[in-house]
């Protein structure tokens, strides 16, 4: 039996074909709903069929803890998990089931972290359908904007759990300062934001430091390495205060005409599907948020 299973953002939100192909927020803006998208699985079936076996597992802590601390297939897909439902890209696994005591225990536990969690686990059919078909365009369009470590909310005893909230890949972490939960980078930090609506465009939020925060599109046929020196850049804010100051940024995300049909976007490689924004180290930032302008 196969099990085609999607989990998209939470509730409360290996090439370059294989990134154009998957399946984000807001999808319309950027693609025809006629193309094939293949589910972007993380794991190996195989793999999970017999990694963790009975004898894997000790009485000292949860079974998923001690999954996650393998550094095996659970970890990796927890961590793609958390992060790519912050980025707004629905992630996808694709599990032929063996029945055997490995599957059983990695499926249950994935299944319990999504429930504690708040991630909706549905069909490819429902991913699709939301995907295209409901776009997401009021708000706050930022998918963790209480800088969430949801690997930390569900595996209270383990010692291996990354600093960095869903979505923000890099070093950094979440601190308190006067009350307010901040995202501080101790080295440059980037969060990739897919689905972003056309448009103009607004970010703001607080922050202090010496550096600065970059804004870069990401087209379709944007390398998958999204090296920032090979993205187009939206806007930049300067950072230089030893205190909190409010910054603000708009931009533009326009509708790029499509291209002569070729295989690999299908005429489709400028039309622009998210961004990047890449902060650099030494800053300490909240009340992070991107909202569509009328």
């Amino acid at each position: 039996m196969t099990h085609d299973t999607f989990y998209p953002s939470r509730v409360d939100g290996t090439d370059r074909v294989a990134m154009r192909q998957q399946l984000i927020y807001n999808a319309a803006f950027s693609r025809k709903d006629a193309l094939s998208y293949s589910t972007n699985t993380y794991v190996s079936y195989s793999d999970i069929a017999d990694e963790y076996p009975k004898e894997y597992f000790s009485s000292r802590k949860s079974h998923a803890t001690q999954m996650y601390d393998g550094k095996g297939s659970f970890y990796k897909t927890i961590e793609a998990l958390r992060h790519n439902t912050s980025n707004g890209m629905v992630h996808g696994e694709v599990i032929d089931s063996e029945d055997t005591y490995s599957e059983r225990v990695f499926l249950e536990e994935l299944l319990k972290y999504c429930k504690k969690t708040g991630v909706e686990v549905i069909s490819k059919a429902k991913a699709y359908d939301v995907c295209f078909n409901h776009a997401l365009e009021n708000g706050n369009l930022i998918y963790n904007p209480t800088l969430r470590n949801t690997a930390k909310e569900f595996l209270s005893d383990s010692e291996c759990i990354p600093p960095n909230p869903d979505g923000y890949h890099g070093d950094c972490e979440v601190v308190l300062t006067k009350d307010k939960l901040c995202l501080k980078t101790n080295a440059e930090t980037y969060y990739l934001h897919y689905g972003i609506p056309l448009g103009k465009i607004q970010y703001s939020a607080k922050a202090q430091g010496k550096g600065c925060i970059v804004f870069y599109a990401i087209k379709n046929n944007s390398p998958i390495e999204l090296d920032n020196e090979k993205l187009e850049v939206l806007g930049k804010i300067e950072i230089d205060s030893v205190s909190e100051n409010n910054y603000t940024l708009g931009f533009f995300i326009p509708d790029n005409p499509e291209t002569e049909y070729e295989q690999i976007c299908a005429g489709l490689g400028e039309k622009i599907m998210g961004i990047k924004i890449v902060y650099s180290g030494g800053l300490v930032v909240n009340g992070i948020d991107l909202r569509k302008c009328d």
